[in-house]
């Protein structure tokens, strides 16, 4: 459903910009060229993700919360539980899951889609039945077919469809216009925006842009016929004469089917300078818009990061690889000498640094103290194209944890609860380094959180282009009293 919206939208302003800059020019092969390019790229863009490199910097992969309760039973609880499945079984039951809001949507979209496709289906079969009933091949190898119906004169790939009254009064400029139609293609590039609109037919820009469409192709012929010799001011009244009454075929290149007024003014107009065609360069900002909003469609909320990040606190205590440092010191830090910083709070403090640590530690690791460990110094990444695994994957790693974690005496007999969040590494090899306590509730249960993720087993090592990464990881442990 995002990239429908997404694809709807980039559309739109594409047409936007083109009718803004590009519409009033009598460039017309070139804007014809220009809307089906931005016909394709509304499809193709939405659908590219790029690699924007997220750093667990920015937030880490948060798994399933871990619950333990007192009697040292554990059970994962997902962020949001899924909703109940419906009864009975059929096409609709994977929709209906995701919400009847959202299904109904769906359903009459996909609705609308069956209905213009099949109208254009009905069409095409409606103009090729015509097209061999009836019909006279002419020397340049097209058919004409002429008919007794009210029908503005039009061509569909190498057919030309005239009334008997059309072509007994104006024949040779009637088959002349349409004979262009047919050499440049017309045909095909209406096909390609028809089947545009089916998909988006929701989208006013998609009917928009169809029209534009038609009124090129027209202005593209009528210069055709004005440059092989025909006389501009008999052309126009002939225009003036077979548009008058005449009713439209949907989906082919009518002779009359532009607005007669804007095709006579589009004649008269001085051709525009080929520097205008610079102007389409509006198409990169658009497209680098919706290239990065296709990008993002994934990223996590705010929200996620803020659970997962705790602020520092007035006058905290500082320290640099385990030396107890002056508020300048630390400002004096590089940031490109700095391994990485771990802030204690609370009780998480106070247990290691007494009284000092009241308000908080900020614990500094520089590169040179980590230097034993080539592995720390890696970049850490939040999301890369193959995560790590941890063996018989999610439900593996949660029935280890179950199996493991204890529920601490002291903090079921102090009465103690709450969820601690510990964030860890899995590294290039897949082992666990880096385990730290980023939201602490107690001692107790910050030591049990610990100890249990420092025992898992190595893992299956993340990849980013092909090489081992190290990708950093975030376990709400939930302990929990009756």
């Amino acid at each position: 459903m995002y990239y429908l919206i997404l694809s709807a939208v980039s559309l739109a302003l594409f047409y936007l910009f083109y009718k803004w800059l590009l519409s009033r020019d009598t460039l017309h092969r070139f804007n014809r060229v220009v809307l089906l390019v931005v016909l394709v790229l509304s499809v193709v863009l939405p659908a590219v993700h790029l690699d924007l490199g997220t750093r667990a910097a920015d937030f880490a992969q948060m798994l399933e919360e871990l619950v333990v309760t007192p009697n040292d039973e554990a059970y994962p609880q997902p962020a949001a539980s899924p909703k109940p499945s419906p009864e009975g079984k059929g096409f609709l039951s994977p929709l209906l899951q995701e919400g009847t809001g959202e299904a109904i949507l769906l359903i009459l979209y996909l609705a609308g889609v069956v209905f213009f496709l099949v109208r254009l289906g009905v069409g095409i079969v409606r103009n090729v039945r015509l097209g061999r009933r009836d019909s006279t091949r002419l020397d340049d190898g097209n058919r004409l077919v002429l008919h007794d119906g009210n029908y503005a004169p039009f061509s569909w790939m190498h057919t030309i469809v005239v009334s008997h009254k059309d072509y007994d009064a104006n024949a040779p400029m009637i088959l002349a216009h349409e004979r262009e139609h047919i050499r440049l293609g017309h045909s095909w590039d209406i096909l390609l925006c028809q089947l545009c609109t089916a998909f988006q037919w929701f989208n006013p820009a998609a009917w928009l842009v169809g029209r534009e469409l038609r009124a090129v192709h027209e202005y593209e012929a009528d210069e055709a016929m004005l440059r092989s010799g025909t006389d501009a001011r008999h052309y126009q009244m002939k225009l003036i004469e077979t548009a008058l009454g005449a009713r439209f075929n949907s989906i082919a290149n009518n002779f009359t089917n532009c607005s007669t007024k804007k095709r006579i003014l589009m004649m008269m107009k001085k051709q525009t300078s080929p520097w205008a065609r610079l102007k389409v360069l509006y198409v990169l900002p658009v497209a680098a818009l919706v290239l990065l909003a296709a990008s993002c469609n994934n990223a996590k909320e705010e929200a996620d990061a803020q659970k997962v990040s705790e602020a520092v606190e007035a006058d905290p205590l500082f320290v640099v690889d385990g030396n107890v440092v002056s508020v300048d010191v630390y400002k004096s830090l590089k940031p490109e000498d700095i391994d990485h910083v771990d802030v204690l709070k609370s009780e998480a403090a106070t247990s290691v640094w007494g009284t000092r640590g009241a308000n908080g530690v900020v614990q500094v690791t520089t590169k040179k103290a980590a230097a034993p460990s080539a592995e720390d110094n890696s970049d850490v990444f939040n999301v890369v194209e193959k995560m790590p695994e941890f063996e018989g994957g999610m439900d593996g790693m949660m029935s280890f944890l179950q199996k493991n974690i204890k529920y601490p005496a002291e903090a079921k007999e102090k009465g103690t609860e709450g969820r601690v969040i510990v964030q860890f590494v899995v590294n290039k090899d897949g082992s666990i380094v880096e385990p730290k306590v980023v939201k602490s509730v107690s001692p107790e249960l910050d030591a049990e959180a610990l100890r249990v993720v420092q025992m898992m087993p190595k893992w299956k090592p993340g990849q980013q282009r092909g090489e081992n990464v190290r990708v950093q990881f975030t376990l709400p442990v939930l302990f929990k009293l009756p």
